[in-house]
């Protein structure tokens, strides 16, 4: 059984403002033209039903957003791909299906709490 289940089971969420996935283009459609391909998106809003989660995509080359460093904490969570500046874009969130933000695709944790604040303060609805 994997991490995913036992989550389920246990009703425990993903951390909203800090769990970071790596998922794939297609699946969050912020960018289309760019599927396939890996798109790091940070958990906004788990609801305790239905099958959809909100997220917010994380873009090196935008330029509008919550400003974001790259994360150094590869010795913790060997499987964090956040490793250039870049912009959460937290005008435009994603519905991304529950089942897809798992162990497969998690990478981290958002370390600094000032990031945190700032995603679970911007408006999870209107998900495309």
């Amino acid at each position: 059984m994997d991490v995913s289940l036992i989550r389920e089971r246990l009703q425990i969420s993903p951390r909203a403002g800090i769990a970071w996935f790596m998922v794939d283009e297609s699946d969050v459609a912020f960018a289309p033209q760019k599927a396939p391909g890996p798109r790091r998106v940070i958990l906004r809003q788990w609801s305790a039903t239905g099958p959809i989660a909100v997220v917010f995509a994380r873009t090196s080359t935008g330029s509008s957003g919550i400003p974001h460093t790259p994360h150094d904490h590869k010795t913790d969570f060997p499987r964090c791909e956040i490793d250039l500046r870049g912009r959460i874009v937290s005008g435009v969130p994603l519905a991304a299906k529950k089942s897809i933000l798992d162990h497969k695709t998690a990478m981290c944790d958002e370390p600094d709490v000032s990031i945190t604040r700032q995603v679970l303060l911007a408006p999870a609805s209107g998900a495309k």
